[in-house]
């Protein structure tokens, strides 16, 4: 993330503000151009990068919580 944050600013002359929008950008175009069932492998691809506006994914065990009583 922090990479990719960094070669916007470096080579797009953008502020880091500027560098996460693009990266949000980026996610919402490329989710556009795939199926909706692959919207969600997307948001795990640019998880972390950018604004976080993305909600946290629970963990697996996290969510089997209510099987257990």
């Amino acid at each position: 993330m922090q990479e990719l944050i960094q070669q916007l600013q470096e080579k797009a002359g953008l502020n880091p503000q500027q560098a996460e929008q693009a990266i949000a950008v980026m996610r919402d175009y490329v989710k556009s151009k795939v199926p909706p069932f692959i919207g969600e492998t997307v948001d795990k691809w640019f998880a972390g990068m950018g604004s976080s506006q993305q909600p946290e994914k629970k963990d697996v065990q996290q969510s089997d919580d209510f099987l257990d009583g």
